[in-house]
């Protein structure tokens, strides 16, 4: 427990990770079945993994600014983590910021945008995982007192 006061991102990270890709299913299923109902669940996946992506973005920052000096190639990969986080939590909350205002559930026109909006998002959520998987079990970044 102290563990996670500490360094939270680790756990916290999962909530975009894993809403994201939930509601491009939920999604599947609404246009598979025309239920208003997974519509909604799509809907609301997406805005509470648009709302998480503010304490990861934070805490992914502090842990990395936490770290110590490692190699190039882990150097490298921190940077394509950072941008895509920048990319996703941009992408994630203006989305969600127009999709909010502008409810695909009340204007079917919108339907589209918000389905292309979702499988972007859980491509690069999904790409996001995997460079986080490589820098932490190959390039060893935050594992093993590597942070101060």
């Amino acid at each position: 427990m102290n563990e996670l006061l500490k360094r939270p991102h680790p756990a916290i990270v999962h909530f975009p990770i894993s809403l994201f890709p939930i509601s491009l299913v939920f999604l599947i299923l609404y246009w598979a079945r025309d239920n208003v109902f997974f519509l909604n669940a799509s809907f609301w996946c997406f805005v509470f993994g648009a709302v998480m992506l503010i304490p990861v973005a934070v805490t992914g920052f502090l842990d990395m600014i936490r770290l110590k000096s490692h190699s190039l190639e882990a150097h490298k990969s921190l940077n394509l983590h950072m941008l895509n986080g920048i990319l996703i939590t941009l992408l994630a909350l203006s989305g969600g910021l127009y999709f909010f205002l502008n409810s695909p559930m009340r204007d079917p026109s919108l339907l589209p945008a918000y389905s292309l909006l979702m499988g972007v998002l859980s491509l690069l959520v999904a790409f996001q995982g995997y460079i986080g998987a490589v820098m932490v079990y190959r390039q060893h970044l935050g594992v093993d007192g590597d942070t101060r």
